[in-house]
């Protein structure tokens, strides 16, 4: 029942957008607030919605980089598969001159779960794995909605983990750590009846 309703509010917020802009387009079509709003979807439709068909991906430049660090990350996980190249290991050489290529890039990844097996191997990923998913299948094995929410949480940082390297970043990290934290502390708590028995 929770998802069903979950579908039904995004079809219905969906339909609302959809007949919002296009009302809001028809009032407002010769006026340069209209206008505006015209480029702004337009914008919206050619850079979104287009950009992520077959032949703008093929010639995207951060598409080709990506998949070339992802070419790059195999070539290194296949030399060292068990127990990876540590944490200082250099798996590709920079594309450019400026600091974040001369750097970052020769040991950074977009993909946290390619990097961190190049750095510590399957061994490392097991590890990882237990650490993580441990307390996530705990908390949605609890009846309390806090345990469900921030099991919540912590699946969608750890799925933006394969595009967005969260553990990589300081702040981002931090976040992650907090909502794992969250997530292990309410697999562990004990839920309470309404007659106030524990559960």
């Amino acid at each position: 029942s929770g998802l069903s309703r979950v579908v039904a509010l995004a079809v219905i917020t969906a339909l609302v957008a959809v007949v919002t802009v296009a009302a809001t387009l028809f009032v407002l079509r010769d006026s340069s607030s209209g206008v505006w709003l015209a480029k702004q979807f337009a914008a919206f439709n050619h850079r979104v919605l287009g950009g992520v068909s077959t032949g703008a991906l093929a010639v995207d430049t951060s598409t080709l980089d990506r998949l070339q660090e992802i070419r790059n990350l195999n070539r290194a996980i296949a030399r060292a598969p068990v127990f990876g190249h540590g944490l200082g290991y250099v798996y590709q050489l920079p594309s450019g001159d400026d600091e974040f290529s001369t750097k970052y890039q020769p040991t950074y990844s977009h993909n946290f779960y390619l990097w961190w097996w190049v750095k510590a191997g399957a061994v490392g990923m097991v590890v990882f794995a237990l650490f993580a998913l441990t307390p996530l299948i705990r908390a949605l094995r609890r009846a309390s909605a806090p345990a469900k929410i921030s099991a919540a949480v912590s699946a969608a940082l750890l799925a933006i983990s394969a595009v967005w390297p969260l553990p990589e970043m300081p702040i981002d990290a931090l976040a992650l750590g907090l909502a794992l934290g969250a997530t292990t502390a309410f697999a562990g708590m004990a839920s309470t009846g309404r007659d106030g028995a524990r559960i």
